[in-house]
């Protein structure tokens, strides 16, 4: 099972370096300062599909990755562990769905229905959408808050990159509950979730084998 656990941190680290990237491409390519009254400018713009592609494709390796993190402690913290693995699980599964819809669904929408994009738009105003992404970003902070909190009963593994990972989920995962500050909120959930990721990812490549 070891092997498993070594494959499971690749993939943590993966994820890490691959969510890291998508958000730095993200900030740096696509237009955010066209962005007052419609999100149209970004997902019209070339570079829309491949970056966002990068960010639809990593939850999955993630879902691997913390599998091995919630064998660690399975016998451990039960409840809290099992707790943290289903609704983080739930909450890449939903981050994967969403990504989906915004990279492709969204892009034949530009180019058909752009009005639909509009801020005061179907898509941007229904109640029943917004919740949806609302509830998908709570459910993984929390199973990733829990997860690393269950965690911690494993003395060996680093405590800084557990703490970041406690820390950085909730603040990238709530981040659109912070109003105006919600980039500058949301930019630090994602550098602490990544480097907490990347930090426990490298030790579960070094475990000790049986």
């Amino acid at each position: 099972m070891r092997r498993f656990i070594k494959l499971a941190g690749i993939f943590n680290l993966i994820y890490a370096i691959l969510f890291l990237i998508y958000w730095l491409l993200y900030g740096v390519f696509l237009p955010f300062k066209e962005i007052e009254s419609s999100i149209l400018p970004l997902v019209s713009d070339p570079d829309w599909v491949w970056i966002n592609s990068i960010g639809a494709f990593s939850p999955l390796f993630g879902l691997i990755g913390v599998t091995g993190l919630y064998y660690l402690q399975v016998n451990k913290n039960k409840f809290l562990g099992i707790l943290g693995f289903i609704l983080t699980i739930f909450g890449l599964a939903f981050g994967t769905a969403q990504l989906f819809w915004e990279t492709y669904i969204w892009k034949i929408i530009s180019e058909t229905s752009p009005d639909l994009l509009d801020y005061s738009g179907p898509l941007y105003s229904n109640t029943v959408l917004f919740g949806v992404m609302v509830t998908g970003g709570i459910i993984f902070s929390l199973g990733y808050f829990f997860l690393g909190i269950a965690s911690r009963t494993i003395d060996t593994i680093p405590s800084f990159g557990l703490q970041m990972i406690i820390l950085g989920a909730p603040l990238f995962g709530l981040a659109p509950l912070f109003g105006p500050i919600q980039q500058l909120i949301r930019i630090i959930g994602i550098l602490g979730f990544s480097a907490g990721l990347i930090v426990v990812g490298i030790w579960m490549i070094h475990i000790k084998s049986d």
